[in-house]
């Protein structure tokens, strides 16, 4: 027997569409104004639906900002791992790693909110968790990319370094860096290149002196 599926079939890009809206919608209002003083029928009145139809969905507001964030973040695309050999290509892994990482956080809502969601605690330690389960993933792509080769040495601090960049650009409300920054910045977790001295007045009296590095 034949099963010709209709008001369920129509109903699906329905129900897509309108999870699209409250996701967009609360990370806005998140982004905007933090957890506490983010509100449930803002969200709701901004995504066109009901603070019930939010509250079927995800239960109380501190879920409904988590399953958002979640939803946002399960959505973004992985780095890939060629797995090149030689150093340049070690480089060129982190460097589109970071490209890949970054580029729908950087000077947006979802990246504003997953800034304060690391920082989130108390009523709202959820937001936390899903954000470092994110950052479990980035940790994993990062080891792929290091392990077994001459930079395995010292991974877990260039790991730290490189997870520590995406949280500072992230929550910036620029843009984020072009491809020549941002392998100059793969280059200087990997130690490919040596940190450049300060430039400004302050310079010819560290160097009289004698400040290391400087």
């Amino acid at each position: 027997m034949t099963v010709i599926e209709t008001e369920p079939a129509r109903g699906r890009p329905r129900q897509s569409a309108l999870t699209a809206r409250i996701v967009t919608a609360t990370l806005e209002e998140l982004a905007s104004l933090g957890p506490d003083r983010a509100s449930l029928a803002r969200i709701a009145r901004a995504a066109g639906t009901s603070q019930q139809a939010l509250a079927r969905r995800w239960g109380v507001k501190s879920a409904v900002l988590a399953g958002a964030l979640d939803a946002a973040l399960a959505a973004l695309p992985g780095a890939s791992v060629l797995r090149g050999s030689g150093h340049g290509a070690t480089a060129e892994d982190l460097t589109r790693c970071l490209a890949t990482s970054l580029a729908p956080l950087a000077g947006s809502p979802l990246g504003r909110a997953y800034s304060i969601a690391l920082a989130a605690s108390g009523d709202h330690a959820a937001l936390r968790t899903v954000a470092l389960e994110h950052e479990a993933r980035l940790r994993l792509t990062l080891r792929q990319i290091l392990i077994a080769t001459p930079f395995e040495a010292e991974m877990d601090a260039r790991i730290a370094l490189a997870l520590g960049f995406l949280r500072l650009a992230a929550a910036t409300p620029e843009r984020a860096p072009d491809m020549d920054q941002l392998r100059r910045v793969a280059e200087l977790i990997l130690g490919l290149i040596a940190p450049r001295a300060p430039v400004g007045p302050a310079q010819g009296q560290a160097a009289q002196d004698g400040l290391p590095g400087l």
